[in-house]
C-alpha cells in the first residue's frame, strides 16, 4: 500500500509522497478545480502520454510471431 499525503483546497487537489514530491502512480498528482490534471512521479512532471506509457507499457505495441504481426492490448 502507498502512502501519500494529500493537500486540498478550493483549486486543487495534490498528492506527495513521503519525500514531499508530487507524486501519484496511478493518476494525476494534481487535479485543478477546472478539470485540468497534471501528472507528476517523484517530483517529475510526466505529460499524460508518458504517464499512460509508463503504467501501460504493452498496450498498442507491435509483436511478430511466426512471420504474422500482432497489436498487444490490455485484457
Amino acid at each position: 500500500m502507498k502512502e501519500y499525503k494529500v493537500e486540498v483546497t478550493e483549486f486543487y487537489i495534490r498528492w506527495y509522497n513521503l519525500e514531499n514530491q508530487l507524486h501519484r502512480e496511478n493518476g494525476p498528482a494534481v487535479e485543478y478545480a477546472n478539470g485540468g490534471k497534471a501528472y507528476y512521479i517523484n517530483g517529475n512532471y510526466l505529460t499524460e502520454q508518458k504517464f499512460n506509457d509508463r503504467n501501460n507499457p504493452c498496450t498498442d505495441k507491435m509483436v511478430e510471431i511466426d512471420g504474422v504481426k500482432y497489436k498487444l492490448t490490455k485484457i
